[in-house]
Order: C-alpha cells, then structure tokens, then sequence
C-alpha cells in the first residue's frame, strides 16, 4: 500500500463575504508546515459560506485560483462533497460545485 497524505482544514469562516483569501493562506500554513501532505480538504461551501449571492459561473475565477494554488504546491484541494462555492448557470443558482482539481506531485 502507498501512503497519501490528506490535510483537513476546520476554519472559522464568513457565510457572507469570500473567504478566498483566509483558505489561500492556511493552505500554504499547511504546505510550509507539512510539505508531505498531498490532498487538502476544506469545509463544504467555505469559499463564499451558504449564501447563493456569490454563485458564480463554473469554470471561473476562484476555480481558476484553486487551480494555480494546487499546481504550485502539488496538491489535490477538494471541499467536502466537494462544493467549495455555489454554481450558477444562465443568472440561476444551479447547485455547489467545483471541478476536481488535479496537479502533477513534483518531486520535492
């Protein structure tokens, strides 16, 4: 069996504004701390919390973010379920969503 290392993240976050910012920086407490772990899990809807004001088309922005963040740590970030933001698609909140976001592990 191969080891694979999965850090969960219990923030304190805001259900009405972006907490992009607050997730960007713990996730790159962890990677500094703990350069091993190669999957990140954060709580269900934590990018925006539960209010569909912030639904956003998927891909996106913050999609786009994600993206960026795990290939620069080589990581695998997943939210819970694995919604990190609500989903909208022609102006109607669809459901929460984000793709899977994979990046190549480099050797460190």
């Amino acid at each position: 069996m191969r080891p694979f290392a999965i850090a969960g993240l219990q923030l304190k976050v805001s259900g009405r504004r972006s907490n992009l910012e607050h997730i960007t920086d713990r996730i790159e407490m962890v990677m500094h701390l703990y350069p091993w772990v190669q999957m990140v899990v954060v709580s269900e809807l934590a990018t925006f919390g539960g209010w569909t004001g912030h639904a956003m088309p998927l891909p996106g922005e913050v999609e786009e973010h994600y993206q960026r963040l795990a290939a620069r740590h080589g990581i695998w970030p997943r939210g819970r379920a694995p919604r990190l933001l609500w989903r909208s698609c022609g102006g109607n909140v669809v459901s929460g969503g984000t793709e899977t976001l994979v990046a190549q592990r480099h050797a460190r």
